[in-house]
């Protein structure tokens, strides 16, 4: 039961910030319409949740199914496969798009793009060696 509040709560204030920022653009000019966007996708991902989450919970066998599946050790360990599989994916996908848009490419705007791209993966892999040392003695 714990659990299904805490995820409904974390959930719902995803939906809120969705729909925050999918206000703000219309007050204030200087944002363009990605920021909506955003918002928009925020706000749809947390409603579907809080509606599957809600679903869950209005039979007791799909209640019982759902605390099962929150504390199978298998199943969060795929989870934490697939998060840590997207992690080092996603650092060599922008790797490579860094690579080739600060040293091939001749556009001024691409090379600071690049540039900008190999500094954000620097500040990535600076963020899980630190929480790499935490966790490691935390755990």
């Amino acid at each position: 039961m714990k659990t299904y509040k805490t995820q409904r709560n974390i959930f719902l204030g995803v939906a809120i910030l969705g729909m925050i920022l999918l206000i703000i653009p219309f007050f204030v000019q200087s944002l363009d319409e990605r920021v909506g966007a955003a918002g928009g996708m925020l706000f749809a991902v947390g409603i579907a949740r809080v509606l599957i989450l809600r679903r869950t919970r209005g039979t007791p066998e799909r209640m019982k199914q759902f605390e099962i599946q929150q504390k199978d050790e298998r199943l969060r360990f795929i989870g934490h496969k697939a998060i840590q599989w997207t992690f080092w994916i996603s650092i060599y996908v922008e790797l490579a798009a860094g690579v080739v848009c600060a040293d091939f490419l001749r556009d001024p705007f691409l090379n600071r793009f690049g540039t900008i791209v190999c500094l954000f993966i620097c500040a990535q892999l600076l963020l899980y060696v630190i929480l790499y040392h935490v966790f490691e003695r935390k755990y």
